[in-house]
């Protein structure tokens, strides 16, 4: 064990003993990581999911919403460079995501929501991204605040940090997949548009849209809308 995590128990679970890769993560393995912090969250003081870059930004996102009235940490890490290889990025993102999980401000979690550690910054996990498959600093928060900084000490930032009260934890562990997410570029093909919201069982569908929510003014788009 590192140095740093001495002060640190630490139990490994294995979800379910099968690995996978993260680009096949589903709704099912969130509502099983969900349903296992429920399980155990009177046991430990706080949580660390380590698992691969493609999606997870989309796990901590989701994992934010189904954890209702979290006040314990719940971070998830991994790292660009395999954790076997000299230059691995692997060791610094779990051992800091594992001392940030046991980290006290006044006898209470400092972390009290789902977070991301990656490349030296803790994120609100439901406003990260995956910008590189090259960079250390895969995972990104373009608009929001890091919650901690890592240089030789933790700068946590406060003000960022999401305080959920005392209530009781709330697990939402069923996810509709009815859902379209329509990504609008120049020149979109309006009946691939049609197509989408065509779908019988559609219950939703998010517009990927420009800017600041800006759509193309075709009157085809807007009656395909309206319907």
């Amino acid at each position: 064990m590192h140095p740093a995590l001495d002060h640190i128990a630490l139990v490994v679970f294995d979800l379910d003993g099968t690995l996978i890769d993260s680009a096949d993560m589903l709704p099912s393995d969130w509502s099983m990581i969900a349903d296992d912090v429920r399980r155990h969250y009177a046991d430990y003081d706080g949580f660390v999911v380590i698992m691969g870059t493609d999606t997870m930004a989309y796990s901590a996102s989701a994992l934010s919403f189904m954890l209702e009235g979290l006040n314990k940490p719940v971070i998830f890490t991994g790292s660009q460079l395999p954790i076997g290889i000299p230059r691995t990025d692997g060791r610094e993102n779990l051992i800091s995501a594992l001392m940030l999980a046991a980290h006290e401000t006044d006898g209470a979690p400092t972390i009290q929501e789902v977070a991301v550690y990656f490349g030296n910054h803790l994120m609100r996990g439901n406003r990260t991204h995956k910008e590189s498959a090259q960079s250390l600093q895969a995972i990104i928060s373009p608009n929001h605040p890091p919650l901690v900084e890592a240089g030789v000490e933790f700068q946590i930032h406060d003000a960022a940090l999401h305080k959920s009260g005392s209530g009781p934890l709330k697990v939402h562990p069923n996810m509709r997949q009815e859902v379209a997410w329509v990504p609008l570029f120049p020149g979109m093909p309006m009946d691939w548009l049609e197509q989408s919201l065509a779908w019988p069982d559609l219950r939703g569908v998010v517009l990927a849209t420009f800017g600041s929510g800006n759509a193309p003014t075709s009157s085809v788009m807007r009656d395909l809308l309206k319907a």
